[in-house]
This record gives structure tokens, sequence and C-alpha cells, in this order.
């Protein structure tokens, strides 16, 4: 009987061991999650770099355009994780609802369509039925719609 429980024991710390590794070489994103780096925009006057990925989250199976801000730039087509364990500060459910992003001073701005539904927050990833959606933190974001 000790013996099963050690094995037991020993099993679970190897696993423990597993998804803190996977927690630290996936910068704390779900190792199911796909991404590939599709702009950056930047610098910011801070040197801040708006990274937006196409991110397939694996929690929603859902694909979204994601935006992090990041310190350094990636290549475009990189499919290496955003190093932020932070949520993103920009999601869209499709390439054509942002027709223009620019930095003003240090925040991002972006003109959406006017068809689009706008929404604070960045929790977009289950919004199924909602093709035209931007979801901003409007801490880093300012969103513009047409008039």
């Amino acid at each position: 009987m000790k013996w099963a429980v050690r094995v037991i024991a020993m099993f679970a710390a190897a696993l423990a061991m597993i998804v803190a590794a996977a927690w630290i070489i996936f910068g704390g994103h779900d190792p199911l999650d796909r991404f590939e780096v599709v702009a950056v925009d930047g610098p910011s006057e801070a040197g801040k770099y708006a990274v937006t990925y196409r991110q397939y989250h694996a929690n929603s199976s859902n694909t979204v355009l994601a935006t992090w801000l990041q310190s350094e730039r990636p290549d475009l087509g990189s499919q290496r994780p955003p190093p932020s364990r932070l949520s993103p500060i920009l999601i869209t459910t499709s390439s054509s609802v942002v027709v223009s992003r620019r930095w003003q001073l240090d925040k991002l701005t972006v003109a959406v369509v006017e068809r689009a539904e706008v929404q604070t927050g960045t929790n977009c990833y289950f919004e199924y039925e909602k093709t035209v959606l931007v979801c901003f933190d409007p801490g880093f974001v300012d969103v513009l719609r047409p008039r």
C-alpha cells in the first residue's frame, strides 16, 4: 500500500512540474492556443509596440485578432506566443473591423467600421454570434467610430 501511495505522489509531482514548465514556456497562455503575428504598430513614445496576433483560442474554439503591448518588436508571421501573461488590450472578431490604427501619445487609437459593436473589456472570446465586434481596454486604447 505504501508503494502505491509513493507512486501516486511521484506521478502527481511530475505532472505538476510539466504543467509549471508549460506555463513558463508558453508565457502563461493555454498551450493549445495558437498565435501568429499579423501586424505591429509602434513604437509608442514609451517604446511599446502594439502587436496583433491571429489567435486561435482553444477554450472557446474561436479565432480572433488580439493585440498585446510588448517592449520588443517580433517578426511578422512569428508563431511565438505573446510574452505577457496580461490580457490583450484589443480584440476584434474580424480583420475588416478596424480601418486604421495609430499611436496618439501613449494610447493606441483605432478607427472601426460603422457597423462594429464596441465593448469595453477584453473578454470577446466566447462571443460566437457577433462577427463585427471590438473589445478593448480603455486604459490603453481609444476607439473612434464614424459619425
